[in-house]
């Protein structure tokens, strides 16, 4: 099953290497004994790694399910053995699509 945490991970990950890239474009300025860019760039990951157990450890905020009217629609498309919307041929082309990859006459 599919977890939203992993996409949120991969964004801090993405947030953080742009500050790192802002740092070193613009320099570093010093404060004190380290510079202030340490300053913003550690805290940035643990800082992360927090917000992202809080999420994981929240109940989930929705659930998938299926629709009523879309399962009634399907069954009616089964039913009927219709892989195409009627008239779908008409733009497409005057004949069905070949049943084999190969040209004519192999």
């Amino acid at each position: 099953m599919a977890q939203p945490v992993v996409l949120l991970q991969g964004a801090f990950g993405i947030l953080i290497l742009a500050l790192i890239a802002v740092a070193i474009i613009t320099g570093d300025f010093a404060l004190g004994p380290v510079g202030l860019w340490s300053v913003l760039v550690v805290p940035a990951f643990p800082g992360s790694v927090v917000l992202l157990a809080r999420y994981e450890a929240q109940p989930p905020r929705w659930t998938a399910r299926r629709f009523p009217d879309r399962e009634r629609r399907r069954a009616r498309m089964r039913r009927t053995r219709m892989a195409v919307p009627p008239g779908a041929w008409r733009f497409a082309s005057a004949r069905p699509p070949p049943t084999c990859c190969w040209p004519a006459g192999r």
